[in-house]
């Protein structure tokens, strides 16, 4: 009986013996030749494919490895993806070029890529950007790699991709996750050919993309490449090719050192010349690199042209916005001027020209002398842009953002004006935007709200003093971490960092922390809004909407100059000196595993 045990445990380890031999001679054994290795046609100029340890990238995907097998100097690759399979002949490479064969294609010749980013294309390419019209239901693909991350490996991350924003003046943001080895896939809706922002893995990226596109990107931080593939990636290789030739000198202008709220209008005629000027600086910079490498695309073009003229708009109309005076109307129709003769189109091709339209009309709500009731106001803002647009696209917009404008600051449902004006809006996609919020809004409102971490201003009746108000009010979580956050309804950055909550309280949660929040100048409908908006609440959350007065009063003793404003107080009831922004969880966790 022993003997035939012992026979038994013996077959057993032969058995898997054998079997991790079979494993290991299977094993695909990934020639050195092509190890980590970026190619580009030498007929196009694309970067069409890509060898690494882990798979091959083409046409988008990344394929696993089948077959390798070796002959007479040739590699002979069958590749996987899905049910899919693909084969790939590789000929010798000599002097960084060999020859390929790529599935049913004819042999061609690559070039090995051996700079970060791809250079210059062999050829022009004067193939316009595509032009929806702004229809509803267009989308783009980003598929990615950041590869070989040591911030990253091994882990999952969530980031986040910013989209959309021309026809509102408000872009939406979705979460990327990234997987353990760093791939990720994202489908986003886009208005017509526009930027869309991905933060990844502490990659930033900004590829601008047209309806029904499909673009890889690839960020390999061990062997410091950035690489774009797909249909529309050359657009995106040539910006980061001429980035330090053109991008990294363009001309800036330091206006915070020459205008403030009380400039005269002469230093505003004269602040607006020289945006003019530096605009023009900036044109031929891009004339001279345009000549120096006559093959860059048209795309490159018109999309480097329309970040030049947003920049100009944006400087011209942030003063403008921001002084009490505003600018000349001579300055403003030698800005128009540049507007008609240098725009392109579609307008939503480059971010920064997104704010000219309800910019202008803002300028122009401001220098128009007001005759109008209230209740009229919207009307009267409609006439006006209707007075002073006469591109159909441009005014519908300007109109779009002034209703979606009243929609995001008071986080409650339009009036009957407003929901009136929103409904003679005449281009369908902003239009139908606005209604969309509307109807959220209206759903929200309806929503029950627990008011558990709901403090009523009663709490401090009668007291005046900043510092006193602010002790009464911590006094229930005396030897706790408490983490406040002054902030108000109709803040931008203060609700973006409110999506946030539930993250960073889990993320937090080992703390024992408090966490107080202090609102300014919010109605008590659009607190509680944007409250259940983004769930803001826990069992460890508190919430006060003070009187104007008193919370003036305690911001002017936790010295709030900004909004949102951090602070944080330790268990004796100190304001430390620290920064607590839990914008970066990271950190404020570091900081407050000092103080557990």
């Amino acid at each position: 009986m022993v003997a035939c045990k012992a026979r038994t445990i013996i077959t057993i380890l032969f058995a898997l013996v054998t079997m991790a031999g079979l494993a290991q001679s299977n094993k695909v054994s990934i020639p050195e030749s092509i190890m980590d290795t970026y190619w580009r046609n030498d007929a196009t100029g694309d970067w069409e494919i890509g060898f690494t340890e882990s798979g091959v990238i083409y046409d988008c995907k990344i394929w696993q490895y089948g077959n390798i097998n070796e002959k007479d100097g040739e590699v002979v690759l069958t590749l996987k993806n899905g049910s899919k399979t693909l084969g790939v002949t590789i000929g010798k490479p000599k002097g960084g070029k060999c020859k390929m064969t790529i599935g049913n294609l004819k042999k061609q010749t690559y070039s090995l890529i051996t700079t970060r980013t791809l250079s210059y294309y062999p050829q022009p390419d004067q193939t316009p950007f595509i032009d929806n019209g702004f229809r509803e239901g267009d989308s783009a693909t980003i598929i990615g790699w950041i590869k070989d991350n040591p911030e990253s490996k091994g882990k999952t991350l969530t980031n986040e991709a910013r989209y959309g924003g021309f026809l509102t003046g408000y872009s939406s943001t979705t979460n990327v996750q990234t997987e353990a080895n760093g791939h990720f896939t994202i489908k986003v809706p886009i208005e017509n050919t526009q930027v869309v922002f991905v933060h990844v893995d502490n990659h930033f990226m900004d590829p601008c993309l047209e309806p029904g596109d499909t673009i890889f990107i690839l960020n390999d931080d061990k062997n410091d490449k950035k690489l774009f593939m797909g249909r529309n990636a050359r657009l995106q290789n040539e910006f980061y090719a001429v980035s330090e030739e053109y991008f990294a000198k363009m001309h800036h202008m330091e206006y915070n050192d020459v205008l403030n709220e009380n400039s005269t209008e002469e230093q505003m005629q004269t602040f607006a010349s020289r945006c003019l000027e530096v605009y023009h600086k900036n044109e031929a910079k891009l004339d001279s690199v345009l000549a120096l490498h006559p093959t860059l695309s048209r795309k490159f073009e018109e999309s480097a042209r329309m970040l030049n003229l947003g920049r100009m708009l944006c400087n011209i109309f942030d003063m403008d916005a921001n002084t009490e005076h505003k600018f000349p109307q001579t300055a403003i129709d030698v800005m128009l001027s540049e507007v008609r003769k240098n725009v392109r189109k579609p307008y939503s091709m480059w971010y920064e020209f997104y704010a000219f339209p309800w910019m202008y009309l803002q300028h122009a709500i401001f220098s128009t002398p007001r005759k109008y009731d209230v209740s009229e106001m919207i009307k009267w803002e409609f006439h006006l842009a209707d007075s002073i647009f006469t591109d159909p696209v441009l005014r519908e917009c300007a109109k779009a953002n002034r209703v979606y404008g009243m929609l995001d600051v008071t986080n409650q449902p339009l009036n009957k004006s407003y929901l009136e004006a929103a409904n003679r809006i005449q281009l369908p996609a902003a239009r139908n935007a606005i209604l969309a919020k509307n109807a959220e809004l209206i759903a929200l409102q309806n929503k029950p709200l627990s008011l558990t971490g709901l403090r009523p201003s009663s709490d401090v009746a009668d007291m005046s003093d900043g510092e006193k108000i602010l002790r009464k009010i911590i006094e229930p979580y005396k030897g706790k971490l408490i983490l406040i956050d002054v902030w108000g309804t109709w803040c931008g950055p203060c609700k973006e960092a409110l999506s946030h909550s539930q993250e960073e309280y889990e993320r937090l949660k080992d703390f024992d922390l408090v966490y107080l929040y202090l609102a300014n100048n919010s109605s008590d409908e659009s607190w509680k809004n944007v409250i259940k908006m983004y769930d803001v609440t826990g069992v460890n959350v508190v919430h006060y909407n003070l009187q104007a007065k008193q919370q003036k009063a305690v911001e002017q003793y936790l010295n709030v100059n900004a909004f949102p404003t951090y602070k944080l107080i330790d268990r004796e009831g100190t304001i430390l000196d620290a920064d607590a922004d839990p914008r970066n969880l990271e950190k404020l966790a570091r900081l407050l595993e000092q103080l557990k």
